[in-house]
């Protein structure tokens, strides 16, 4: 079990293998006489040492000493309590399951059940057919669409606001507005030609109309107007006109109905992001170091070419001042953001040569488990599928309300009045204000799939670690005929309340974040004596921004815990801060090895997507047509590239995981149970603290 190098001159154990007691740490099972499958964690075992049992005394827990290593691996019974192994047995991924945070799974299954009645409601509203178009264009006053082109032009924006006339072209001063209207009278049944004398249109003409409207062409004195969203709003008054019409001041619905508008191109892009997933994940699992340079190489080649090509743009004549000015800037931010992004390659160049390292330990698990590729498949279109139905009664919320037809007197150019029959938009500001209901169970859906997949794989890989090799066949000999399909049903099956607590946890202090930032975003640095405010509200930041991340690397480790060994969020979370705190590896390093080995490749797919993305969306020019579609695609595209890249991070992750607990119940540094040689010789060379390794 020791070699020569290990032992004293007398043949006797050396004096820092000694517990504080007299007694010899639990032994390895490598000592063990009886095959490859007799590996058992001596963890709970009635075998071990009694330094290591609750009924021993405080006083007997002192620091070991000795020859050669001053500050042992664990140097107390302190350090395992902390780590939270002694009170229970190690059960490890195949061990029998209870389900974990049930109060979190109840709340989030009627905080769903919720969100399926509110869709209901919304759909009912047929918000995405015919009340779609007070989002996507301008209304006329009966109810009718302007076209994409159009826009809607009010002639007494003051006495009649929801009266609106549609146009081709905003009008100027001094211009008049001929337009057709269905006035009221008493006429009997006429032909539309017959009452009219003025031109009119063939689908008008050859209309027939009731004994009660008759077609009369009237004229509207124009005014100097400016396009704003789908309506000509005046110029001199605008603040007043987007106070009274609801098609103007209805700013947030419009950037909504992007999303109406978009519809084809955001179900494009998630098929197109799903084939870059899959390619740059084969490109990875065979080209791996190479694939991750060509990376590195990729991004900063675009960013270059990006602002020469935005450059170029800003030097055409043909584009206005403002135009110029405006794409001067972005090939400003680029040429910057090419440079900050070198240095911090240049920077961070030991961290990605250590990811590329790893990446060769993930592509092993990956490897011997084939159809773990089938994970982020499922939970892919399960994202898609949820943010298609969110997406949806987002838009029905928004275009939720009731059509109300109402006789108006319309002033005319010739003196006169002609009634009308006007129909008002009234919306429905309960289900607007519900949307925020729907917009943070869209967030906590979409947070508990991700922690899904990353648990499923951390699962799948936790039974491949913790599976003893075959002596004769130098492979895993697992007892679960399907170890993926094992992983997956046990997640969904046991684990699904872990998942959302974690993403419950981490929203709060998310949305408290966002708050103080908001308030340090608009306060008014020109009054005096505010000094103090803005001090406060920035160190809030700051903390809140610390206290985020370390809540989020906490969460994470703590659902992998969950999934190795099937205990709730608390329980995970002890043994995750014991295992960052016991300095039994650089643990906060594990994390970024992971990350940084696939978030390369996330930013590379999220690009290309919103790339391609952008070439597919309709309406370019107008803004509040082309935002929110933009964001939900780059948010669309880095979940999906998440569930793919998933494989290698969550994999690396959970590998170095799985080893610190390995060594953990074994009695510390060098005797992990079911860890490769060659894996815990790459531990020791990158990831083991200076003091550990040097005897």
């Amino acid at each position: 079990m020791f070699t020569r190098a290990q032992r004293t001159s007398s043949n006797s154990m050396p004096s820092w293998m000694n517990s504080p007691t007299g007694e010899t740490p639990p032994p390895s099972a490598r000592g063990r006489k009886g095959g490859g499958r007799a590996h058992t964690s001596s963890f709970g075992d009635p075998s071990q040492p009694s330094w290591l049992n609750e009924s021993t005394p405080r006083a007997a827990t002192t620091t070991w000493t000795g020859s050669g290593e001053g500050d042992p691996l664990l140097p107390n019974k302190d350090t395992y309590v902390d780590i939270g192994l002694t009170r229970r047995q190690f059960k490890g991924p195949l061990g029998k399951r209870y389900s974990t945070d049930m109060l979190c799974f109840l709340l989030f299954v009627v905080y769903m059940v919720g969100m399926v009645a509110l869709g209901i409601v919304a759909f009912v509203q047929d918000g995405l057919t015919e009340k779609a178009i007070y989002l996507t264009e301008g209304v006329d006053f009966r109810g009718r669409g302007c076209g994409p082109s159009g826009a809607v032009f009010f002639p007494h924006y003051q006495t009649n606001p929801d009266f609106g006339v549609c146009v081709t072209s905003c009008p100027i001063q001094g211009i008049n507005v001929d337009v057709t209207l269905p006035v009221l009278s008493s006429a009997a049944w006429v032909n539309v030609s017959d009452v009219i004398a003025s031109p009119v249109p063939p689908a008008v003409a050859n209309a027939t109309t009731s004994m009660s409207t008759t077609f009369q062409s009237v004229s509207f004195p124009g005014y100097d107007t400016i396009k704003q969203g789908y309506v000509c709003a005046p110029k001199e008054a605008l603040d007043a006109v987007s106070a009274d019409t609801s098609q103007l001041n209805d700013v947030l619905g419009l950037y909504i109905g992007g999303i109406r508008q978009n519809w084809e191109p955001l179900l494009y892009s998630a098929g197109i992001c799903l084939g870059f997933a899959i390619v740059y994940l084969i490109l990875l699992r065979f080209g791996g170091c190479f694939i991750l340079g060509l990376s590195v190489v990729s991004i900063q080649v675009a960013l270059v070419v990006a602002a020469a090509y935005v450059w170029s743009l800003s030097t055409n004549d043909g584009l206005d001042r403002h135009a110029q000015n405006i794409l001067l800037i972005v090939a400003v931010f680029l040429v910057c953001g090419a440079m900050a992004y070198f240095l911090a390659v240049v920077v961070l160049v030991q961290r990605l040569l250590l990811a590329g390292k790893f990446l060769v330990y993930g592509t092993r698990v990956f490897s011997n488990m084939n159809k773990m590729a089938l994970i982020p498949f499922a939970y892919a279109f399960a994202l898609v599928a949820v943010l298609a139905w969110g997406l949806s009664v987002a838009v029905c919320l928004f275009t939720a309300g009731t059509a109300v037809d109402v006789e108006e007197a319309i002033p005319v150019e010739s003196g006169g009045t002609v009634t009308v029959l006007v129909r008002s938009f009234q919306r429905n500001t309960t289900l607007r204000w519900l949307f925020v209901y729907h917009a943070f169970g869209m967030y906590w859906v979409v947070s508990v799939l991700l922690a899904l997949v990353d648990m499923t794989v951390a699962m799948a890989v936790g039974v491949w670690y913790f599976t003893p090799t075959d002596r004769q066949t130098k492979a895993k000999a697992f007892d679960v005929a399907d170890p993926v399909q094992f992983s997956m049903t046990t997640i969904v099956k046991y684990h699904v309340g872990t998942a959302a607590f974690s993403a419950l946890v981490v929203a709060p202090v998310r949305y408290i974040r966002n708050f103080f930032m908001y308030i340090d975003d608009h306060k008014e640095a020109d009054m005096t004596g505010n000094w103090f405010g803005q001090l406060c509200s920035t160190l809030c930041c700051c903390c809140i921004w610390c206290f985020n991340r370390f809540i989020v690397f906490i969460c994470k480790e703590s659902y992998f815990i969950t999934a190795i060994e099937g205990t709730s969020f608390y329980s995970a979370a002890k043994v995750a801060h014991g295992l960052i705190t016991s300095r039994i590896l650089r643990i906060g390093a594990i994390n970024r090895i992971g990350n940084a080995s696939v978030l390369l490749g996330k930013t590379l797919i999220c690009s290309a997507t919103t790339a391609v993305a952008w070439t597919l969306m309709a309406n370019k020019t107008s803004p509040s047509s082309i935002v929110v579609p933009m964001v939900v695609v780059a948010l669309v595209s880095y979940a999906i590239a998440h569930t793919f890249m998933t494989l290698y991070e969550t994999s690396i992750n959970v590998l170095l995981l799985s080893f610190a607990l390995d060594e953990s119940m074994n009695g510390g540094r060098n005797r992990a149970e079911f860890a490769q040689a060659d894996f815990t010789k790459a531990v020791n060379d990158n990831l083991r603290p200076k003091w550990q390794i040097v005897l």
